[in-house]
């Protein structure tokens, strides 16, 4: 524990904590007290009950009064996925105090975190390769999407991995990244614009400006094109758009 503790020191601060996303590690051997959501590896909430029992802790009498946030996944995922549902509670009931070594330290605002509602601006049906234009949107903006596997592809999945989807997003000046996309975690809110792709884009979202330079403008999902003789997934799914001002 001393040796971890060597690599990045935290300090030690009052109440409890947790650390996103994960690493936790890094906490343990800090010897803050250590209040760990219940699915407490970020990329391991991979489906919408698990996300939402992470996000339930948040609103209960046991959540930490501390946050050491970080932005960073696995395997090339698109950051806001992990998580991504609890994002709004977080920005709204936690403000950030300063960096430390590459984490930004949160603190609660109030002595219960407050749930926060998110308004509908669109729903739509879209389909695999189809480029969709993001709505337009005061604050942040938060999406939803449902795609089911084919029959064949939740076959597949009782003995094998399912077959990976990806999101490109394209951003106001055209600029156009690829990440990796888990089904299950973008069944409930997660944001997809602005772009964020690191902590010091998650904090600018604190600002008045909330980084409008790298708002997106229309996302792709596509199929992983390997398996091009295989429908792994059903080629229509539900998108839904929501708003969100902290």
């Amino acid at each position: 524990m001393d040796d971890i503790n060597k690599q990045i020191q935290l300090p030690i601060l009052s109440g409890s904590s947790d650390i996103y996303n994960f690493e936790q590690s890094y906490l343990l051997a800090s010897k803050n007290i250590w209040n760990p959501r219940p699915v407490f590896q970020s990329y391991t909430a991979y489906t919408k009950e698990l996300l939402y029992a992470n996000r339930d802790h948040l609103l209960s009498d046991k959540s930490p009064d501390n946050l050491f946030f970080k932005v960073e996944t696995i395997d090339g995922r698109l950051p806001s996925t992990e998580d991504g549902n609890s994002w709004p509670l977080i920005l709204s009931n936690y403000k950030p105090i300063k960096f430390e070594n590459d984490y930004l330290i949160l603190k609660k605002r109030y002595e219960q975190n407050r749930d926060i509602k998110l308004d509908i601006i669109q729903k739509q049906s879209g389909r695999l390769n189809q480029e969709i234009k993001i709505p337009d949107h005061t604050g942040l903006l938060f999406c939803r999407i449902k795609i089911e596997p084919t029959f064949l592809g939740k076959f597949i999945t009782r003995f094998f991995r399912s077959d990976k989807l990806y999101i490109i997003t394209k951003e106001n000046n055209n600029s156009e990244k690829k990440y990796k996309l888990i089904s299950g975690m973008v069944e409930t809110d997660y944001l997809i614009s602005p772009l964020v792709e690191d902590t010091k884009d998650y904090y600018n979202l604190y600002k008045t400006d909330r980084l409008k330079y790298k708002n997106v403008k229309s996302v792709k999902i596509i199929p992983n094109d390997r398996n091009f003789l295989i429908d792994f997934w059903q080629d229509n799914f539900e998108i839904e758009f929501y708003n969100f001002s902290n």
